[in-house]
């Protein structure tokens, strides 16, 4: 007895009552005990989960009943909630669940990506109650209660063949708590939130919220990452490196430390790829610059021969690609040798009627030869090269019988 009257003179037993300003916190949390829904055609019962949120200074109610505690669910419970009230807080409170504290750290508590995205979309602050101290969620720890003891017990021996149809019942109940006179305040819940709350609350957002899931993902040597079957594009200087990567349900978003570093509509088909221009290496965008009409140009300058081998040689292709790189190995061979004699090694070419890259390279190398052994110009050669139709890159007539 003596030591109890000491404590109570220590101040050890006080408690500090909490002043809730109105419009400023929306307390959240699940309810203990699950409700059921039953199977129509196998009449197997299902348990789902009361989601309880109450606003701190008018004790406003919302409940819903939903299929898991999982985040997805998690997270559209808050937006039915800040909907059916009509107006947004200026925080929220929830326990210490994994579904909206990534690690419970008592002065900077690390939230889930997913429950920080909700807060950032609304504007709100996110205020989680210490570990072990049930006195900063009291309010909704009542609500939980009254949840339980009034909406649960009501329904007890109600069965439901939906989740929609639970809810629907639930909200009729809710309505009526709502609506009825507090038994130690004046007015209702209605009352006092209508009056005190909503005219200071934020206003809802044009656009509602849209759940979003994070992954991790590496950056692959072609710069771009692979989440959910599709490929999205980083700058190549990123290779190696993880990225932070948030997927909506229209747009992935790709983030390092925090900072944005590219976004791209989703994929609409499995492995399809999605590359912003900007993020190839300049090599790479040199390359795709490079168009065949370009390479046409180039080969104008060196002369008709050279620009009709082009021509012709992609007549023979199935693919710009291909084209392309076969263009570039005989501009190429302007530079191994010279350009007349890439220009009079396409004559020949065209009069053989052979325009592969190959070919004229094995030209010039024979043209480089005679004229080192001393035995004449290519165009000498030409004259006794085999006619197109005798040439071993010409098959004839007779290869089609």
């Amino acid at each position: 007895m003596r030591y109890q009257r000491w404590r109570a003179t220590t101040g050890a037993e006080v408690t500090l009552a909490q002043e809730h300003v109105p419009g400023e916190a929306l307390f959240v949390d699940y309810g203990g005990d699950p409700a059921y829904v039953t199977n129509p055609h196998t009449g197997e019962q299902r348990a789902v989960w009361l989601f309880v949120a109450a606003w701190g200074f008018s004790h406003w109610l919302y409940v819903e009943a939903t299929a898991t505690q999982q985040s997805r669910d998690w997270l559209a419970a808050h937006v039915n909630a800040l909907e059916a009230a009509g107006c947004v807080p200026r925080a929220l409170v929830p326990d210490n669940t994994v579904t909206a504290v990534r690690r419970a750290l008592r002065y900077d508590p690390e939230l889930n990506p997913t429950y920080r995205d909700l807060a950032e979309h609304y504007g709100l602050a996110v205020l989680p109650a210490r570990p072990r101290k049930p006195r900063d969620k009291a309010k909704v720890e009542t609500a939980v209660l009254i949840a339980q003891r009034r909406v649960l017990a009501a329904l007890r021996d109600t069965v439901f063949f939906s989740l929609a149809e639970l809810n629907t019942a639930i909200a009729s109940i809710v309505a009526q708590i709502n609506a009825e006179p507090f038994q130690k305040r004046e007015g209702s819940r209605n009352e006092l939130f209508e009056r005190y709350e909503r005219p200071i609350a934020q206003a809802l957002p044009a656009r509602r919220h849209e759940y979003a899931s994070w992954h991790q993902s590496l950056v692959h040597r072609d710069h771009h990452i692979e989440v959910d079957r599709g490929y999205y594009s980083v700058p190549y200087t990123l290779i190696g490196q993880r990225m932070d990567v948030r997927i909506g349900a229209h747009l992935v978003e790709i983030f390092q430390r925090g900072a944005l570093i590219a976004a791209h509509a989703r994929v609409e088909r499995p492995y399809e790829r999605r590359t912003i221009e900007g993020h190839r290496p300049p090599e790479h965008r040199a390359y795709r610059a490079l168009g065949f009409d370009r390479l046409l140009d180039q080969a104008s300058k060196i002369g008709p021969n050279t620009a009709a081998v082009l021509a012709k040689q992609a007549l023979c292709k199935k693919h710009l690609g291909e084209t392309i790189r076969n263009a570039q190995g005989i501009l190429r061979l302007a530079d191994d040798f010279s350009p007349q004699a890439l220009e009079h090694a396409a004559g020949a070419a065209l009069q053989l009627g052979a325009f592969s890259y190959r070919t004229l390279r094995d030209l010039l190398q024979q043209s480089r030869s005679s004229t080192d052994g001393g035995q004449g110009s290519l165009s000498l050669q030409t004259e006794s090269a085999a006619t197109p139709s005798e040439h071993p890159n010409v098959r004839g007539p007779d290869y089609f019988h």
